[in-house]
């Protein structure tokens, strides 16, 4: 669960498509493990006729995974469907409002919120990258031209 928080955290990082695919990727994942366990649910009751109280642990972990599937599908209807759309102008408008409400300076505007056309400005020894990594695409043909 917190590896996949994390990956929620960059989605802002991915295009739609890749976005999209990942979370697909993800609820194909999720809807094999509720099958998996439901079977193991029913199997454990049907032959071993164990009270409920000793099955909450899997009827939990069951409902979890379905909350998770469901959230995974909705998010992915909600990109498909424009409602989490990013582009430049809205990005760089973020960012211009995180600076004044904050009062930050740029350097300190969250990665994900700066304008990727301009290189960051930080200081120390590990200075930013000028464009967000995708994991989950190769190189763009945008990309082989920089």
């Amino acid at each position: 669960p917190a590896a996949f928080a994390a990956g929620v955290a960059r989605l802002a990082y991915l295009s739609e498509a890749e976005a999209v695919l990942a979370l697909e990727v993800r609820l194909s994942g999720l809807e094999g493990l509720v099958a998996h366990h439901q079977t193991t649910y029913r199997g454990l009751r049907d032959r071993t006729r164990l009270p409920r109280l000793f099955l909450l642990e899997m009827e939990y972990l069951i409902a979890q995974l379905q909350a998770e599937s469901a959230w995974v599908a909705a998010t992915v209807e909600a990109v498909r469907h424009g409602d989490l759309a990013v582009d430049g102008a809205w990005l760089a408008q973020v960012a211009a409002d995180q600076q004044h409400f904050f009062g930050l300076p740029p350097e300190q505007v969250p990665l994900a919120l700066r304008d990727w056309s301009k290189p960051a400005v930080q200081s120390g020894p590990n200075p930013p990258p000028d464009r967000p990594h995708r994991e989950l695409s190769q190189e763009t043909e945008e990309d082989s031209h920089d």
